[in-house]
C-alpha cells in the first residue's frame, strides 16, 4: 500500500487473506477504506471514501 501524502490518497492497494493465497489487488485511488457487511463472491465489499463500493471480481481476483 501506498499513502499518497501530497493528496492524502490510499494506492496500490493489496489484501492478504488468511488461507494465504495470492494477495487480492484492490482497484482503487481512496482517502478512507473500509469493510462492510455485505458479501460478493464469498468476499466482503469494501466502501472507499464514504460514497464508492468496491466489489470482488472473482474472475479478475481484484476488487473493483
Amino acid at each position: 500500500m501506498v499513502f499518497r501524502e501530497r493528496w492524502g490518497r490510499l494506492s496500490d492497494c493489496e489484501a492478504d487473506l488468511e488461507d494465504g493465497n495470492v494477495p487480492v489487488t484492490i482497484d482503487a485511488n481512496c482517502k478512507r477504506l473500509g469493510v462492510v457487511d455485505q458479501v460478493t463472491n464469498e468476499m466482503k465489499d469494501l466502501l472507499c471514501n464514504v460514497d464508492l463500493r468496491l466489489t470482488y471480481n472473482s474472475e479478475t481476483g481484484q476488487y473493483e
